[in-house]
């Protein structure tokens, strides 16, 4: 059993990475922005999905989260 930090836990491919590695018995520290690249509500599901995947989703020994939302809610633009 190891303890995995996972960045962009909230996305996709990060929620299915923590599911797994919960599923294998590793302790996974997700990490995530929330920003509004994807939608926040989606990315909130996603959580939710990988909490249910913990052992015993009322534990917080085997998954922790650390979500941070920015202050500004707009996306940086690139002009070519």
């Amino acid at each position: 059993m190891k303890k995995i930090l996972l960045t962009g836990a909230a996305g996709f491919i990060g929620s299915n990475t923590a599911s797994a590695l919960l599923r294998r018995g590793d302790t996974v520290v997700g990490v995530d922005n929330l920003n509004d690249y994807y939608d926040p509500a989606r990315k909130r599901a996603n959580l939710e999905e990988v909490r249910t995947t913990a052992p015993d989703p009322r534990s917080s020994t085997s998954l922790r989260w650390r979500v941070s939302v920015p202050r500004s809610r707009t996306r940086s633009s690139i002009s070519t």
